[in-house]
């Protein structure tokens, strides 16, 4: 028989209810109702060893991303160059008009009143280091955290600073709101795990009102977590490239050098074999049967000096090496007293660069990155790719990066709105290149080139 509903219903907090169903058995704690005009939360409800969240299993994922850039050629590189290319020109600000084809028009704002205001506000808070910062945290770790510092009367944001994303880790969500509340800084996370001596500063949420939130906080500090949507994880986003790290093709590409380097490092590697049969001894030194070891060992190191310096030495070259020959009437043979033969190194050169390749392709594929960007990688045969296809592939490369740039602005977003600037205006990053490979004029306009 099925039990019935109870009908008890109660709230929590704001827009989170507790239903009480089946006879008085809790079965769900769920946001299906909550209250006008605020948005479904997904709760959580998990087992926490420390107020915040770890970053990696050990607390440390940020060192291992640290490790595993150092060591890989193509890494290092290709990210540092993102990072310059998500950049380009630099921000600018103005204002966006459509034409008759619903093309984006977008005019600079960079003279008047306001625009002298934002132009001291961005050079008071050091806006090209914030900026640069932000980007490198979302390339390098997919986390960036803006720290607003508001003025004394708590009116204006006065500034913002972007933290290293290593320094930072996020409280697990409010189990009743589903909210990340507070952001936990701390410089010695490597040290220390656990985190005694970390500052903690509230977080605003950049998705829902965010100005709404700051003036709520009473908090002349708070901090914006900003990072690209990752629908697969809840608290730290995960880099495209990290799939290289797992699936082990970065440790491929990691190993080939350690273990040629080794190979060079240890293995023998001589020119020549020289044979000197024992009859040449007693044929050059009639008395050798008569000589003591040590004797017999000086004779030897002063004929592998002799021969070793007359191979390879350049003042000796052209110069003749003289040898006794013995005819052994038992097999009808002449007998040499010294046979040289050149010799090669058995390790082959280029062993291993398919394998090179083959890691090298994997890793760019894990970046997203067109070859032709990288020039010539490492291997054999490894185009670089003609001016044309380098222009055309860093022009599909940076316009996948216009949503990263728009959401690395937001925090600019939220001090326009705070300190009531136009709220028409927009920001936007300057295209890079500056000529057009293929007509030698100008770059066309897009929609952040001005008029």
């Amino acid at each position: 028989m099925a039990k019935k509903f109870t009908g008890k219903i109660e709230e929590l907090t704001n827009g989170i209810y507790h239903v009480d169903v089946y006879d008085g058995a809790v079965v769900a704690i769920e946001n299906t109702i909550k209250k006008k005009g605020t948005p479904t939360q997904v709760l959580f409800d998990g087992k926490k060893q420390h107020n915040f969240v770890p970053w990696g299993t050990d607390n440390k994922f940020p060192e291992t991303v640290k490790d595993v850039v150092q060591k890989n050629t193509i890494l290092s590189a290709r990210l540092a160059q993102r990072v310059a290319r998500i950049y380009s020109g630099g921000v600018m600000w103005g204002t966006l008009s459509y034409d008759d084809n619903g093309n984006e028009k977008f005019k600079p704002a960079m003279a008047g009143t306001e625009a002298n205001e934002i132009r001291q506000w961005l050079r008071n808070t050091n806006f090209q280091h914030w900026f640069y910062t932000s980007i490198a945290n979302e390339v390098y770790l997919k986390q960036s955290w803006t720290e607003l510092v508001l003025n004394e009367s708590g009116t204006a944001v006065g500034k913002m600073v972007a933290h290293k994303a290593k320094y930072c880790r996020h409280a697990w969500k409010n189990p009743r709101t589903g909210q990340i509340e507070q952001t936990f800084i701390y410089g010695d996370w490597a040290k220390d795990p656990n985190g005694k001596g970390a500052a903690r500063l509230n977080t605003i949420d950049p998705l829902y009102d965010a100005v709404g939130q700051i003036k709520n906080q009473r908090a002349r500090n708070v901090v914006v977590p900003v990072a690209m949507p990752d629908v697969l994880q809840d608290y730290y986003a995960l880099a495209p490239w990290d799939s290289a790290r797992q699936s082990s093709w970065l440790s491929v590409a990691e190993q080939i050098p350690e273990f040629k380097a080794a190979i060079m490092k240890n293995q023998i590697a001589p020119k020549y074999l020289i044979k000197v049969s024992y009859d040449y001894w007693r044929t050059r030194y009639p008395n050798w049967e008569q000589l003591e070891q040590a004797e017999r060992k000086a004779k030897y190191d002063a004929f592998i000096k002799e021969v070793s310096e007359t191979l390879s030495t350049a003042s000796n070259a052209g110069k003749s090496i003289f040898s006794i020959n013995k005819f052994n009437p038992a097999t009808n043979q002449q007998v040499e007293g010294i046979t040289i033969e050149e010799i090669g190194s058995k390790f082959k050169d280029g062993q291993y660069i398919e394998d090179s390749n083959e890691a090298s392709t994997h890793i760019l594929t894990a970046l997203g990155e067109d070859p032709t960007l990288s020039g010539n990688g490492p291997g054999k045969n490894y185009g670089a790719g003609s001016g044309s296809d380098k222009k055309v592939a860093w022009d599909i490369a940076y316009a996948l990066e216009r949503p990263v740039q728009d959401i690395l602005l937001e925090p600019l977003n939220i001090v326009r709105d705070f300190n009531g600037w136009n709220p028409d205006l927009v920001f936007r990053c300057r295209y890079g290149m500056q000529a057009n490979l293929y007509s030698g004029t100008g770059v066309p306009k897009t929609s952040n080139a001005p008029e």
